[in-house]
């Protein structure tokens, strides 16, 4: 039983990485960024919810800043003369 249960989430995780792989690198960096981001972002969240874990405020300071991160890097930048 443990055999297969490896094996399913070997194939299931590899499945996941190759397609969320091949998907980034059919868009631009600054939007695949994002996404990732997202990504974990949904899984902390997810993670603590399962869990029945808080987030503290100290963690939930460094996530704001993080994703207020990528999304300022994700902007258009504006060239001024």
């Amino acid at each position: 039983m443990w055999g297969l249960l490896a094996a399913f989430a070997f194939i299931w995780l590899f499945a996941a990485t190759a397609f969320s792989t091949y998907g980034f690198s059919k868009v631009e960096a600054s939007r695949a960024s994002i996404l990732q981001v997202t990504e974990l972002f949904v899984a902390i969240i997810t993670a603590t919810l399962i869990g029945g874990e808080i987030l503290h405020t100290k963690e939930l300071i460094g996530g704001a800043l993080i994703v207020i991160a990528t999304i300022l890097e994700a902007m258009p930048q504006v060239v001024v003369t």
